[in-house]
């Protein structure tokens, strides 16, 4: 399966999710999850730079090399724990607005 494919059928099930008429335990899930990604993003970004130190006072030519190889991965890592926490905040934000709009009590 190609990856346009997958993306785009992504698109089409969180799209459909986020037009459903949720209930307050879905809403509370979409929050657990925010706070998991944005943990994880943490996790990740602190690993690099953490990385990134240590490799800067490396020394040894072979160590220097192969250190590059893993801080490009933990970089990558990085961005995509970045970028997955940026969609699950949007989305949280999204569903949220979207149950107090529908709430009675609700104020704008």
């Amino acid at each position: 399966m190609s990856t346009a494919l997958i993306k785009l059928d992504n698109q089409t099930i969180r799209q459909s999710i986020l037009q459903q008429k949720l209930q307050i335990f879905e809403v509370k899930q979409f929050t657990e999850l925010e706070n998991h990604y944005k943990a994880k993003c943490r996790r990740a970004i602190a690993e690099y730079k953490s990385w990134k130190c240590v490799h800067a006072q490396e020394t040894d030519v072979i160590q220097m090399m192969y250190g590059q190889l893993e801080g490009i991965v933990l970089r990558h890592q990085a961005q995509h724990a970045v970028q997955a926490y940026w969609i699950m905040r949007q989305d949280a934000k999204e569903v949220l607005k979207g149950y107090l709009a529908t709430l009675p009590t609700y104020i704008k």
